[in-house]
C-alpha cells in the first residue's frame, strides 16, 4: 500500500495530458552569464564587474559617482573658502588655519570631475587591458578624468598606472 501511494505522488496527473518532448524544449534565450556583477566586485575583478553590467547600469553608475564627486568637491571647496577666510596673518593658529583651508582646496580639486567628453568609451577601454581589471572603479574614474582632462603627463599617468598594477595585482611582494 504504501509502495502505491508513494508512485501515486509522484505520477503526473491524469487530468492533463503529458506534452510530446519536443514541446517541452524551450525557446532560445539570451545566455546567462556565470557569475553575478556584484561576484566579481566583491573578489575585486572590477574589470569583470564593468564588463558584466549593462550600458544603461555603467551611465547609473557614471552619474551617481560625478553627482557624488561633484557634491564632495562643492562641499570642501566651501570650507576651504571658509577656513581661508578666517586665516588672519599674526592671528593665533594661522598656519594651521590657513594650511588647513589650503589642503581642503587641493582635496576639493581632486574630488572635481569637469570633463567635456563621455566617461563611459574611455572606462570600457580601460577595463579591457587584463592587468586593469583589480583596479578599482573610483582609480578609473580618476585616471581616465586625468587623462581626458589633460590634468597629468603621459608618462606620469603611465607611473601612476603602473604603481597601481603592482601594488593590486600583488608584484610587490616579488622583491
Amino acid at each position: 500500500m504504501l509502495a502505491f501511494t508513494a508512485v501515486a505522488q509522484t505520477s503526473p496527473s491524469s487530468d492533463k495530458p503529458t506534452p510530446p518532448v519536443a514541446d517541452k524544449v524551450a525557446a532560445p534565450s539570451k545566455p546567462e552569464q556565470s557569475l553575478s556583477p556584484a561576484l566579481f566586485k566583491a573578489f575585486g575583478n572590477y574589470g569583470g564587474w564593468w564588463s558584466s553590467i549593462s550600458g544603461a547600469e555603467k551611465d547609473a553608475f557614471i552619474d551617481g559617482y560625478t553627482t557624488a564627486m561633484s557634491r564632495a568637491t562643492s562641499l570642501t571647496i566651501g570650507l576651504c573658502q571658509s577656513k581661508t577666510k578666517e586665516a588672519q596673518p599674526g592671528a593665533a593658529c594661522f598656519d594651521e588655519k590657513f594650511y588647513g583651508g589650503m589642503d581642503l582646496c587641493f582635496v576639493g580639486n581632486e574630488f572635481a570631475f569637469n570633463v567635456d567628453k563621455p566617461l563611459k568609451p574611455k572606462l570600457d577601454e580601460f577595463y579591457k587591458e587584463p592587468l586593469n581589471f583589480r583596479i578599482p572603479i573610483d582609480f578609473a574614474m580618476m585616471y581616465v578624468r586625468d587623462e581626458m582632462a589633460g590634468k597629468k603627463t603621459a608618462g606620469q599617468l603611465l607611473d601612476e598606472l603602473n604603481d597601481w598594477r603592482k601594488a593590486l595585482n600583488g608584484e610587490h611582494r616579488k622583491n
